[in-house]
């Protein structure tokens, strides 16, 4: 998936933020009308799952971490985006 990401960036010459070590929760790409740009989006239950499978935390820590260090507001331009499920929603 972070092939398709590159091409599309590539593409539309557009800087696209994927985050490191989350390639497997990538669920595809967003174009943002407003603001003229396409935006990689994550599933956080995936995002979980990494944490949770990679960095032997507990769900509740993975889901504390990603609150915390992942998931807060950004105002960089490209910034990723991240479709909460039933799994995810906390």
């Amino acid at each position: 998936m972070r092939d398709f990401v590159n091409n599309v960036a590539e593409q539309y010459e557009e800087d696209m933020v994927a985050l490191d070590g989350f390639d497997s929760a990538i669920v595809g790409i967003v174009y943002a009308p407003e603001a003229d740009t396409h935006l990689v989006t994550y599933s956080v239950s995936k995002m979980i799952d990494v944490l949770v499978s990679n960095q032997d935390m507990s769900i509740e820590d993975a889901m504390e971490y990603l609150q915390y260090n992942t998931l807060q507001p950004l105002t960089s331009s490209g910034y990723p985006l991240f479709l909460y499920d039933e799994e995810s929603f906390w």
